[in-house]
């Protein structure tokens, strides 16, 4: 996928985000920013996420929980992404994100509400706060710098 599909995907979604009709919808529940907001971001980013090679949701990582969404590349996983509702925003996420990363060192661990994209390089060594490589916000900025950020790391073809 080119640049032009996630800029496109992130100006929709920070217009459904502005727009007060859909304001609860997205803050109710997560379902709801998974489907209209994470997903068109991920599918412009290139990831099929109707092709089980490419994505499965929910997956049990090793007892301590289910990841939303683990992203395949030639069979290994390369993303393991937690999503939350729309301005969510915690540091318990971030425990509930590292649990589920216990153990993993490749690949990269993101944490996002759909507004807010935080990514962690899990192939360097240290602590979890040491990983964090990225913080997005598709709010704030230009459009083109926030789908830049997200395509320099996130892209399926980089995998």
């Amino acid at each position: 996928m080119a640049l032009k599909d996630v800029e496109k995907a992130i100006r929709t979604a920070r217009e459904l985000i502005s727009d007060e009709e859909y304001h609860e919808i997205l803050t109710s529940h997560e379902t709801n920013t998974r489907y209209m907001i994470i997903d068109p971001i991920l599918r412009g980013l290139g990831w099929d996420l109707s092709d089980p090679d490419h994505v499965e949701f929910e997956l049990d990582s090793s007892g301590y929980g289910r990841i939303d969404y683990t992203l395949y590349s030639d069979d290994n996983p390369v993303i393991l992404l937690e999503a939350k509702v729309l301005h969510a925003q915690s540091v318990t996420h971030e425990r509930q994100l590292i649990s589920y990363t216990q153990g993993v060192n490749k690949g990269y661990a993101v944490l996002t509400n759909g507004d807010t994209w935080k990514i962690w390089d899990l192939r360097k060594r240290g602590a979890f706060d040491k990983k964090l490589i990225a913080e997005i916000d598709i709010e704030e900025g230009t459009i083109g710098n926030a789908a830049k950020a997200l395509n320099q790391t996130l892209r399926r073809s980089l995998f």
